[in-house]
């Protein structure tokens, strides 16, 4: 028999997030930004897909995130008890034109 993960995937944690934030009845696509775009204190990249929804409508008025290991190698520390948000990676894949399927018959 397999064995069932009990761990939440990130579409059930974004889900989650919205809905709480529905239920304290903000509607976070109509919440007029404050902050400014979320960016990567480190890089100074802007986040990019579900990210910038997800980050701005933690309720944090500093627009700049951090991972744990970039903290801890710039010398920061995390407070105890601290939790993070989850970022979705994801990039372009850019096709060449060719197609790249496999041929099947």
């Amino acid at each position: 028999m397999a064995k069932v993960s009990k761990q939440k995937n990130i579409y059930e944690i974004i889900n989650e997030r919205i809905f709480v934030l529905l239920e304290k009845g903000e509607i976070p696509w109509q919440k007029p930004w404050i902050s400014g775009d979320p960016a990567n204190f480190i890089t100074k990249k802007p986040y990019r897909g579900i990210n910038p929804f997800i980050l701005i409508s933690s309720g944090f008025s500093c627009p700049y995130w951090v991972s744990f290991k970039q903290a801890k190698g710039k010398g920061g520390k995390i407070k105890k008890g601290e939790k993070g948000f989850p970022v979705v990676f994801w990039k372009w894949i850019e096709m060449d034109g060719q197609d790249n399927r496999e041929n099947s018959r």
